[in-house]
């Protein structure tokens, strides 16, 4: 499953993977001063994590963590609607032929 985490109040948000959404919070809430809340788990393809921290790759602070940016929360919305899905093409040739195109590869149905 592919999660959205939320550190604290308007925090920076982290994409990641894991069978196991909750189990994965309580692990990061230990040593985390922030209480951490989880926004969303969904069941996609692991690679659509990639994805996703490809998009946001200008809001990247840390890691899978990313500033709590309209771009980031468009993410987590379309993970709540499971409305996001990239366009029927190779992710690897098309991020390499079209970076400024990036966009493109995501559909948010608000």
């Amino acid at each position: 499953m592919i999660y959205a985490i939320q550190a604290g109040e308007g925090g920076p948000i982290k994409f990641g993977v894991a069978a196991n959404p909750n189990n994965r919070l309580r692990e990061l809430q230990t040593g985390n001063p922030h209480k951490l809340k989880l926004l969303t788990a969904v069941e996609l393809a692991e690679d659509k994590e990639e994805l996703i921290h490809y998009h946001l790759r200008n809001d990247r602070l840390s890691g899978e963590w990313f500033r709590p940016s309209i771009d980031t929360w468009n993410i987590v919305w379309a993970l709540e609607r499971q409305g996001f899905y990239p366009e029927d093409h190779d992710l690897a040739n098309h991020i390499a032929e079209n970076d400024k195109e990036a966009l493109r590869w995501f559909r948010v149905r608000l």
